[in-house]
């Protein structure tokens, strides 16, 4: 559980319904995103594609959605936006990070307690401040420390439009 001891945690799953106001446990954590790609209600899925296996048991994604995630360019994101300086793509052990996270993104439906409305084309909500464990951080972080990004925000400054090449990775 990333450092954090078992008996914090279950304080932490016991006090959420005070401090995020009606909303029971159970409800925050069962919670779909309302967004393009995303169940309305998460429950089992007998096979998940790859990286996002880990939720078969308890799932907001589908099988051709996480198949669509490692194999296309969902949302037209192309992660391989900006080369390095020796012209090659992003590596492929930076690339498994990204599709981690959006496995993440996609499946995961532990995420009431962090989930604002917004007023994207592609999703009535979002999650933000979700904590993320300093080891994931640590390990996403060596993983990438060579590869290059063109912008220091992409959710307001990468430009979709213009990441039209594929970038695929069979895992």
């Amino acid at each position: 559980m990333c450092g954090v001891s078992a008996s914090m945690w279950c304080a932490f799953l016991l006090l959420l319904p005070l401090a995020l106001g009606q909303r029971s446990r159970d409800e925050l954590l069962n919670w779909c995103l309302d967004a393009k790609n995303h169940k309305s209600k998460p429950g089992p899925e007998d096979v998940l594609f790859n990286q996002c296996s880990p939720w078969r048991e308890k799932s907001c994604c589908t099988p051709q959605t996480t198949k669509d995630l490692h194999l296309t360019k969902m949302y037209n994101m192309n992660y391989n936006h900006c080369p390095k300086p020796d012209g090659s793509d992003l590596s492929a052990k930076c690339f498994r990070h990204f599709i981690q996270d959006h496995c993440f993104y996609e499946c995961e439906p532990n995420i009431g307690p962090w989930v604002n409305k917004t007023d994207r084309k592609m999703a009535e909500e979002r999650f933000t401040n979700v904590p993320l464990c300093q080891s994931d951080c640590q390990s996403w972080f060596e993983a990438c420390k060579d590869d290059y990004t063109c912008v220091d925000n992409w959710p307001k400054k990468l430009n979709f439009k213009n990441t039209t090449k594929y970038f695929v990775i069979l895992m």
